[in-house]
């Protein structure tokens, strides 16, 4: 399964930022870090994304994600979706990062 680098740094910033960080959430849900997917889903999820909105792809370009129907978004999950579009439009080339489920 192969990994979006740039969209995974940025969630984890962004996650960095909010008062539980990243220790606080692999302690509460640690199956899910080890799942990079499961992982975007959370993190998403813990910025005002409810799990059911969200509609992801996994391509060769990495994971896609998009809005399914209307979607009710706290500001901060908004903003995350902001950072992620502005920050996630950088070619990965070359690039051999792969990541296996186990």
């Amino acid at each position: 399964m192969r990994v979006n680098f740039s969209l995974y740094k940025a969630l984890l910033d962004c996650l960095s930022e909010s008062p539980e960080g990243i220790p606080a959430m692999f302690a509460e849900f640690p199956l899910l870090s080890k799942d990079s997917v499961g992982l975007h889903v959370l993190l998403l999820a813990k910025h005002g994304y409810a799990t059911s909105q969200i509609n992801y792809e996994n391509t060769s370009e990495g994971v896609i994600w998009r809005e399914r129907g209307v979607t009710r978004l706290t500001p901060a999950g908004r903003e995350l979706i902001t950072s992620i579009k502005t920050t996630d439009n950088t070619s990965r080339r070359g690039s051999s990062h792969a990541v296996s489920r186990v």
